[in-house]
C-alpha cells in the first residue's frame, strides 16, 4: 500500500464519495495501472498469442495482472467482511461496480448529504480559483450521479428547495425529528415536503391547543384551591373574633 495515503477510508453507509476518492488516489499512487481497471468500462484483459506471444503482449498482460491485483487489494482492504462476501471471486471492475450499485444510491438521504457537501465548499487560504472551481464541479458531479436517471430539471429544483427549506428550519427538537424523518425519504419531492410540513403544523397546532387547555385547567384548579383557602381563612378569622 502506498505511503502517500495517510489513512484508510473504510466504505460505510453514506460515505461513497469519500471512499471512491480514497480508492482512486490509492490506485493512482500504487505504481500500477490499478485505476484503469476500475474507471469507465474497465481494462479488458489483454490478449496473448498462444502460439508465439510477443514480449509486448507478455509485458502488457503482466502489468494487467499486477494492476488487477493492486486494485482488488485496495478495495478489499477498505471494506467490511459483508462487502467482501458480496464481491467474492469478482474482477476488480465487477467488484467496484457491485459496491457502487449497493452504496452509491439515489436516495433523499444521500442527495441531502451531497447538497450539504456542495454548500459547505469554500475557497481555502491561498487556493487558486481553478482549483476551487474544480472542487465545486466534482461535488456537482457527485450530486448529479445521485439523482435518478429519469430526474428532470424540476426534480433537481425540488431537491434544492427541499434542502434549503430543511436547512433553514428553526433549531428545535421537533424540527430536528422532522429533518431526520424526511432525510430517510427515498425522494423528497415538493408534494412530500408540503404534506410533511402540513402534518407537522397540524400536530404542533393540536399540541398547542391541548397545552393551552391543560394550562387553563390547571389555572382553574389553582384558583379554586386559593379561593377555598381564603374562604377557610375567613371562617377561622371570624371564629377567632367571636371568641
Amino acid at each position: 500500500m502506498p505511503s502517500t495515503i495517510d489513512k484508510t477510508v473504510v466504505l460505510t453507509k453514506g460515505n461513497w464519495d469519500a471512499w471512491e476518492s480514497y480508492v482512486k488516489d490509492t490506485c493512482l499512487s500504487s505504481g500500477h495501472l490499478a485505476w484503469k481497471c476500475l474507471e469507465g468500462s474497465g481494462w479488458a484483459e489483454p490478449q496473448v498469442s498462444t502460439t508465439s506471444p510477443t514480449d509486448f503482449e507478455r509485458k502488457e498482460h503482466l502489468e494487467w495482472e499486477k494492476s488487477q491485483n493492486a486494485a482488488k487489494g485496495i478495495i478489499r482492504s477498505s471494506i467490511s467482511e459483508s462487502n467482501k462476501r458480496l464481491i467474492k471471486r469478482m474482477t476488480a471492475f465487477d467488484a467496484y461496480a457491485t459496491l457502487k450499485a449497493a452504496h452509491n444510491l439515489s436516495t433523499g438521504d444521500r442527495q441531502y448529504q451531497l447538497l450539504q457537501t456542495f454548500t459547505s465548499i469554500h475557497q481555502t487560504h491561498k487556493e487558486n480559483l481553478p482549483e476551487y472551481l474544480s472542487r465545486s464541479q466534482v461535488a456537482r458531479d457527485h450530486l448529479l450521479a445521485a439523482l435518478p436517471s429519469t430526474a428532470t430539471a424540476a426534480d433537481l429544483l425540488s431537491t434544492i428547495v427541499a434542502f434549503f427549506s430543511l436547512q433553514n428550519l428553526e433549531d428545535t427538537k421537533e424540527n430536528q425529528l422532522l429533518k431526520d424523518m424526511l432525510q430517510r425519504t427515498i425522494n423528497i419531492s415538493k408534494t412530500t415536503l408540503e404534506t410533511a410540513y402540513r402534518t407537522e403544523q397540524t400536530s404542533c397546532t393540536t399540541n398547542a391547543i391541548v397545552a393551552k387547555q391543560e394550562s387553563a385547567k390547571r389555572t382553574r384548579v389553582v384558583a379554586a384551591v386559593i379561593k377555598e383557602d381564603n374562604s377557610n381563612s375567613n371562617i377561622n378569622n371570624n371564629n377567632n373574633n367571636n371568641n
